[in-house]
């Protein structure tokens, strides 16, 4: 096995801290630390140093960079996560909108998966590959904006109750849940 070189020892130093306290506080009742943020960061963290393994691991532009996005959503997922529950808990149509925004990466972060596996064999049709890639993110961006206009039309949730966020899903949901 390969020993740590200098740059891996200061991720580590950098990033285990705050994995570490993020565990640590994944354990405790939230009414104990008050620090609920730590285990989306703890969760962050992990994301990002499996983000820079793949980095210096995968050798293929193609797979790697789809994988680096899927990463990049895996994060905003979290920031959305913690925005909803800390920073606007009050605010019923912020939360509705950010409530919407997790379809954007829920959709996202398998989509880059899938895209990245299209380039794992040798790529006999290079145009079929590229019109596939092309064609499911129109889909995706497609979905991602009904999902966040729902508000206007109630595809995706017929919401019955605002303060209690009483919901049904709709027929775009069960679209998408398909997809």
């Amino acid at each position: 096995m390969e020993r740590l070189n200098f740059a891996n020892k200061r991720i580590m130093i950098i990033f285990f801290p705050l994995f570490l306290t993020g565990i640590v506080t994944c354990m405790l009742p939230v009414s104990v630390t008050k620090l609920h943020h730590l285990p989306a960061f703890s969760y962050i963290t992990m994301i990002l140093i499996w983000a820079v393994s793949i980095r210096r691991r995968i050798v293929d532009d193609a797979i790697r960079h789809r994988i680096l996005t899927a990463c990049v959503f895996m994060v905003f997922l979290f920031f959305l996560r913690m925005c909803k529950f800390s920073y606007f808990p009050d605010d019923v149509y912020v939360n509705e909108y950010l409530w919407y925004a997790y379809t954007i990466p829920l959709t996202t972060i398998p989509m880059c998966f899938f895209l990245a596996a299209l380039y794992v064999e040798p790529v006999r049709d290079k145009k079929f590959v590229v019109l596939t890639e092309r064609l499911l993110i129109i889909a995706d961006v497609l979905i991602a904006a009904v999902a966040m206009t729902n508000g206007y039309h109630s595809f995706v949730y017929r919401i019955t109750v605002h303060p209690d966020k009483e919901y049904t899903h709709e027929w775009f949901y069960w679209l998408i849940f398909v997809r």
